[in-house]
């Protein structure tokens, strides 16, 4: 039965042949799930290989995009840094520019002062004999001629006229202050140097007559009310 050959003495029987038959049934469909199974790991393989392949691709375009943008921006920062420097170079010839010109200037006032002292020394020299006049007729007793006298008067008239010019007006001098002035440096000395040129010792101005001003500005030297050249407290 079912392709089993009874033995001759009756040993296979038809319990032992059913039994037989079923577990050649259940191998037959073991057979068939181990092929299925089979066909579906080949599908999950496949399906990994094309995962696989999918990541590899996205990695590779992701790179690509990547390497894109990198290079992009490395020329930008080139761009910008060329930029920079081009903007830096030309603020550099910008100062430079400057700095000729300034030094340009300062040679031209350099120039203007050598010749403004030049021409100084050469009108001191010519009002040597003025001033000699004048040394003259402060002499006691000195005895002076009609053109001394006038050369004298004309002397005293046009150091009046320049003293407002100066920065001391003392001794007609630009290089100090009147306050610093060393060749008259006593309040006494002062007073009779402003004497002689007409300076008022109430408003420091030349004027005739009496002075409008009842009493000079207040000393920011001492706080009382004189010429601050004149302050007692500090040159005496």
């Amino acid at each position: 039965m079912f392709g089993v050959q009874l033995a001759s003495g009756g040993s296979a029987s038809m319990a032992n042949q059913i039994v037989i038959h079923t577990e050649i049934q259940e191998l037959a469909r073991e057979v068939v799930r181990f092929l299925e199974n089979n066909k579906s790991a080949a599908s999950q393989v496949t399906s990994i290989h094309d995962m696989m392949h999918t990541i590899v691709t996205s990695q590779k375009k992701g790179l690509e995009a990547w390497q894109q943008t990198v290079v992009s921006n490395l020329n930008d920062w080139k761009k910008d840094l060329k930029q920079e420097q081009k903007e830096k170079k030309m603020a550099q010839d910008g100062e430079i520019n400057k700095i000729k010109t300034m030094l340009q200037q300062l040679l031209s006032d350099k120039i203007e002062v050598a010749e403004s002292t030049e021409n100084g020394l050469r009108k001191r020299k010519s009002e040597q004999s003025e001033e000699q006049v004048v040394a003259k007729m402060a002499k006691p007793g000195a005895e002076l001629t009609p053109a001394d006298r006038y050369k004298a008067a004309a002397a005293l008239a046009k150091e009046r006229r320049q003293k407002l010019k100066f920065a001391c007006i003392l001794c007609v001098m630009n290089d100090h202050k009147t306050v610093a002035c060393e060749a008259y440096g006593s309040t006494a000395a002062r007073k009779g140097r402003m004497a002689e040129l007409g300076i008022c010792t109430t408003c420091g101005r030349n004027h005739v007559g009496q002075c409008k001003f009842d009493q000079s500005k207040q000393c920011d030297l001492c706080g009382n009310f004189h010429l601050k050249y004149l302050c007692p407290t500090t040159f005496d």
